[in-house]
C-alpha cells in the first residue's frame, strides 16, 4: 500500500512538467519554470532556502564546448558494469570535451555486442575481465580488479595521467582535466612521501571525513600514471560483502578495514612508507603530504545513483539535514580545508582524536 501511494505521489508530482513540456518544445525552460516556482513556496516563510541544477542527459542537450586543451597525455578509466544511456552519454561527453584523450572502459566478460559497436564508434579501449568469485568487503575486489585492469590498458596506451572514474558518475565541467593537471604540477609531494611521483587528486566526502581516519573517496581519482597504478597494488579481500558498520566508530572502521575507501588509503600510505597508524594525526600527515582534496562541484561530478544525488548541500559540503551528533558532518577535506591544512594554517591537534570515537547508529 506505501509503495502504491508513493507512486501515486510521484505521479501527481510529473503531472506539471508534463503539461509544460507538452505547452513548449523547450524543455529547459519548463524545468526552470517549475522547480523556480517550487523553490519560491519552499523559501516563503520557511526555514530553509532551496535551489536546484539542470545537467544534460545527452551530448544533445549540452552546451557548446571548444577544443582548447591537449588531453592526450591523458586516460580517463571509466571502471564497471554498462549502464545503457548513462556510461555510453558519459563517453560521448567526454569526446566532445577532451577529444584527444586516451579512454578506457575497463568492465566485465559479456559486455552486449551493441555497446561494443557504440564503444569503438567513440574510439574507445575496452578491457574485459572476469568477475570475482569472493566480493570482498563492500564489493572491493570488483574495484581492485577493474580498476587495476583499466589502469594497466592506459598505460599501454601512452597515458602519463590517469583519472579514475566510476561507470555510474559523470564530470561535467569541460575544463577538468586541465584543472587536474594544473593542480598535480603546482602542489609538490611533502616532504614525507616516497616512491611517489606527484600528488593524487581526491573528492570530498559528506561524513565529517576529516576526523574519519584514512577515509578518502574511492570515488574518483587523478594523478599519474603510476600513482594510480600503486593504489590497486592491493591482494584481494578473502571476507564477504557484509553491510555498512553501524555501531563501529569512525577509528574503528579504519583499524578493522571497514571500508574500501580507508583500505586504499592506508595501503597507498605504507607505500609511499609514511605512518598509516588509524590516527588522525598519522591520516592528516598523509593528507599534507601525498593529496589535493577537492569539492566534487570542482569537476562538475555527478553520481546518477541513491537518493543523495539530489541532495547536493550536503555532497558539497554546505548543510547536513541528517547530521547526527558529534559527527561534524561539514568537516571533510575538500579543497578549502585541504589548501588550510598545506599552508598551515590549519594545524592538528591531539584533541581533535577524540572526534574520531563518533559511532555511526
Amino acid at each position: 500500500m506505501k509503495k502504491f501511494l508513493l507512486k501515486m505521489l510521484e505521479i501527481y508530482h510529473g503531472i506539471p512538467f508534463k503539461l509544460q513540456r507538452w505547452m513548449t518544445n523547450d524543455e529547459a525552460k519548463s524545468i526552470e519554470k517549475n522547480f523556480s516556482s517550487l523553490c519560491d513556496c519552499v523559501d516563503k516563510g520557511g526555514a530553509y532556502y532551496v535551489s536546484y541544477r539542470i545537467r544534460p542527459q545527452t551530448t544533445d542537450t549540452a552546451n557548446e564546448s571548444i577544443d582548447i586543451s591537449d588531453n592526450s597525455r591523458i586516460g580517463i578509466v571509466i571502471q564497471g558494469p554498462y549502464f545503457h544511456g548513462f556510461t555510453d552519454e558519459s563517453i560521448r561527453l567526454y569526446r566532445k570535451y577532451y577529444s584527444n584523450a586516451i579512454i578506457v572502459f575497463s568492465t566485465w566478460k559479456g559486455l552486449p555486442k551493441e555497446a561494443e559497436e557504440v564503444l569503438k564508434a567513440l574510439d574507445v579501449i575496452v578491457v574485459e575481465s572476469e568477475e570475482p568469485i569472493c566480493l570482498g568487503r563492500l564489493n572491493i575486489n570488483f574495484q581492485i580488479i577493474n580498476s587495476a585492469a583499466g589502469v594497466e590498458a592506459a598505460i599501454e596506451n601512452g597515458a602519463e595521467y590517469i583519472c579514475k572514474i566510476r561507470s555510474d558518475q559523470r564530470m561535467y565541467h569541460p575544463m577538468a582535466l586541465s584543472y587536474l593537471c594544473a593542480l598535480v604540477n603546482t602542489f609538490p609531494l611533502g616532504d614525507l612521501a616516497q616512491n611517489q611521483d606527484r600528488r593524487i587528486v581526491t573528492v570530498t566526502m559528506p561524513y565529517g571525513n576529516m576526523f574519519q581516519p584514512f577515509y578518502i573517496s574511492d570515488f574518483f581519482y587523478f594523478g599519474k600514471s603510476n600513482d594510480i597504478k600503486k593504489l590497486f597494488y592491493i591482494s584481494l579481500d578473502k571476507r564477504d560483502k557484509g553491510g555498512f558498520s553501524k555501531g563501529a566508530s569512525k577509528r574503528e572502521m579504519a583499524e578493522k578495514d571497514m571500508a574500501p575507501e580507508s583500505i586504499f588509503m592506508r595501503n597507498f600510505a605504507r607505500l609511499t612508507q609514511q605512518p598509516y597508524d588509524c590516527t588522525v594525526k598519522d591520516y592528516w600527515g598523509f593528507v599534507k603530504n601525498s593529496l589535493i582534496c577537492i569539492n566534487r562541484n570542482d569537476v562538475g561530478l555527478f553520481w546518477n545513483k541513491y537518493s543523495e544525488k539530489k541532495d547536493e548541500a550536503r555532497w558539497n559540503g554546505y548543510y547536513d539535514t541528517r547530521e547526527m551528533k558529534g559527527e561534524y558532518s561539514l568537516y571533510n577535506f575538500d579543497f578549502c580545508n585541504w589548501l588550510s591544512l598545506y599552508t598551515g594554517e590549519l594545524r592538528y591537534k591531539e584533541d581533535y582524536e577524540s572526534l574520531s570515537e563518533f559511532v555511526f547508529k
